[in-house]
């Protein structure tokens, strides 16, 4: 299932969001997703809308995220 955002944006609602998808991801594509999701998530807020799911998803990505910049951190010492 797929939602057109703004500016025309294609936002995929059916991709499963797992510990093992994210850690695949390269550094782009989760940066990609990460404001994916919190644009979707603002919108619905706005709306008055329901959007939990997405904000579980947001704060596994956000998870994932942090956990590259402590590797990257602890790699340069």
């Amino acid at each position: 299932m797929q939602t057109r955002s703004r500016n025309n944006k294609v936002f995929n609602q059916s991709l499963s969001v797992t510990e093992e998808t994210l850690s695949v991801m390269t550094d782009e594509e989760l940066r990609k997703l990460f404001i994916e999701l919190r644009s979707y998530i603002n919108k619905n807020r706005r709306n008055k809308k329901f959007s939990k799911d997405k904000e579980v998803d947001f704060c596994y990505v956000q998870r994932e995220l942090q956990l590259r910049k402590i590797a990257r951190q602890s790699n340069k010492k």
